[in-house]
């Protein structure tokens, strides 16, 4: 059971995390080999949480958009 603290800290680091796998993957990359096997399953829950279902799958997955376009 985590604090409140703990679970505010929670938060702030998924966002962070989140905020790194958009705009910069190495950092994020090297941030999740970091941590530990705890961390990254608290990290994953706290992520997805933040994840409307209610959403379409197009907006969810919004960096597809990004994607450089493939020729025909």
């Amino acid at each position: 059971m985590l604090t409140p603290e703990e679970e505010d800290q929670l938060l702030v680091d998924a966002i962070a995390l989140a905020m790194d796998v958009r705009d910069d993957l190495a950092t994020a990359h090297r941030t999740v080999r970091h941590l530990d096997r705890g961390r990254l399953e608290q990290l994953c829950c706290a992520l997805a949480a933040m994840v409307d279902p209610n959403l379409p799958l197009p907006v969810m997955a919004w960096w597809r958009a990004l994607a450089p376009k493939e020729a025909a």
